[in-house]
């Protein structure tokens, strides 16, 4: 039997001290509604069901649909579901971008890399320090060959 879980993090993120900060994280990654998600689920697994964390004892195979790229916010409830998930069953990830993977230590390793470097703003603080730096740079060249 296959589970497909479905999980909104981004409504409870809506909130808050952060909530101008968390809107942008997810703006960024454009997460897919619910609608999208249990239509992509059925293509994908015809014959299976979606659930919570209490339906996924019984399954053999776990499919934990991510909104978006990277399942940013997943973290608990991956948790859980691993907790109750029987030891053999499979446990796969179908996210928004149509992308269909196994989820096994390597790939959770590299999922919490991309998300801490996601909601750290890493690439934008990156572009920006280059763009500060070099704008002196060619403004300097500019003006010693007398363009405006």
């Amino acid at each position: 039997m296959t589970v497909g879980v479905l999980y909104d993090p981004w409504s409870a993120r809506r909130e808050g001290r952060l909530r101008r900060y968390r809107t942008m994280v997810e703006f960024k990654a454009n997460p897919r509604d619910e609608v999208y998600m249990r239509a992509l689920f059925v293509e994908r697994y015809p014959g299976g069901r979606l659930g919570g964390p209490e339906d996924v004892s019984a399954a053999r195979r776990v499919v934990f649909l991510y909104p978006d790229a990277i399942g940013l916010g997943w973290r608990p409830m991956e948790q859980a579901i691993m907790r109750r998930a029987a030891p053999d069953a499979e446990l796969r990830v179908l996210n928004g971008r149509r992308r269909d993977f196994v989820l096994d230590r390597r790939a959770r390793s590299r999922l919490g890399l991309r998300r801490a470097l996601e909601t750290a703003l890493v690439g934008e603080a990156v572009a920006t320090g280059v763009f500060l730096l070099l704008t002196p740079v060619f403004l300097t060249l500019d003006l010693m060959r007398g363009r405006r």
